[in-house]
């Protein structure tokens, strides 16, 4: 079983424990021999005193959280639990012998009985009282559903468990027929009902938190490949950036070494031009040619200084590199 270490799983197991033993010696005294009927009286009064405190414990773990009167009750419905079992075993001041009536037998009450009925009274309509009020300040629909199915079917199980008493004290009702396992049985269906529609209601909220994560999932995937593609335009941008870089360079590379040569001879010339044609008009000319030449190689040198190319419209469609 799942959570099998959980408090309201145990508890929920110590609960129906001691209403199995409870019903167990019920069947034994019903089906019985005359001889082995003291014993399955014990058996059921070993189940049935243990029910009001193990009812408790599992109405303290049903609406968990922690209280400081939970564990002064518990140990005194436990305490009160071991008096009247030990009561049982030992002395005949619970049950005094036992009863035939229509279906079987039936323990007869001695004098320590009304005190126990009184217990069972009290833990019944304070763990009723417990869950109750849980249903009332729970925020939690779905856990609101499930105290109050829980709720109801207490009720029908204690009505029909006690309903037992009028017979136990000599009185006939329903003409002496068992009713109340009945009611233990509707008793039952009424938890399975309870526990199996919380199970079903839990399992439709997880399957839509589920759907909820997926379509997340989903958008989260959609952004993912939405990036990816951004990523891979933006690499294949900066491919073709590079491409261009390497040829724009690569014809740097060219310039410098096909028009270097010349162009400082070029430069020389004119230099020399200058001087010996200094007193003359066309010295003007030569000192053309001398500054033509050093804006060539300024171009050449900022072509191999580019990081970047960077295009601008030249004339018309055609384009041409930016220096700046």
């Amino acid at each position: 079983i799942n959570g099998r270490k959980k408090a309201l799983n145990q508890a929920f197991w110590l609960y129906f424990l001691s209403l199995s033993i409870w019903c167990f010696g019920i069947y034994g005294l019903v089906t019985g021999l005359q001889s082995t009927i003291h014993i399955w009286l014990r058996i059921m009064a070993t189940g049935v005193v243990f029910v009001p405190s193990t009812f408790l414990l599992f109405a303290y773990a049903l609406i968990g959280g922690t209280r400081k009167s939970r564990t002064l009750v518990l140990t005194v419905a436990f305490a009160a639990s071991a008096f009247f079992v030990s009561i049982v075993y030992w002395t005949p001041f619970l049950y005094q012998g036992v009863t035939k009536v229509a279906f079987g037998y039936v323990g007869q009450p001695a004098a320590l009985f009304p005190i126990f009925i009184l217990f069972v009274l009290t833990s019944m309509f304070f763990g009723q009282y417990l869950i109750w009020r849980e249903s009332k300040i729970s925020e939690d629909p779905l856990r609101k559903q499930q105290l109050r199915f829980v709720y109801f079917s207490l009720w029908v199980f204690w009505i029909g468990a006690l309903s037992v008493v009028p017979t136990l004290q000599g009185y006939v009702v329903f003409g002496g027929f068992p009713f109340w396992n009945f009611s233990n049985i509707l008793y039952g269906i009424l938890m399975a009902y309870s526990v199996t529609k919380y199970r079903l209601v839990e399992l439709e909220f997880e399957v839509q938190r589920q759907n909820e994560l997926l379509k997340r999932l989903q958008a989260a995937n959609k952004e993912i490949k939405r990036l990816n593609d951004h990523l891979e335009t933006k690499y294949d941008e900066a491919q073709m950036e590079k491409a261009k870089l390497e040829t724009a360079l690569a014809m740097v590379v060219t310039l410098n070494h096909e028009i270097n040569s010349p162009l400082t001879s070029i430069k020389v010339a004119g230099q020399l031009l200058g001087k010996l044609l200094a007193q003359s008009k066309e010295g003007k000319l030569a000192t053309i040619i001398v500054t033509a030449a050093n804006q060539i190689a300024s171009l050449i040198q900022k072509m191999k200084a580019m990081e970047k190319v960077k295009e601008q419209i030249y004339v018309y469609d055609n384009k041409m590199v930016s220096l700046e």
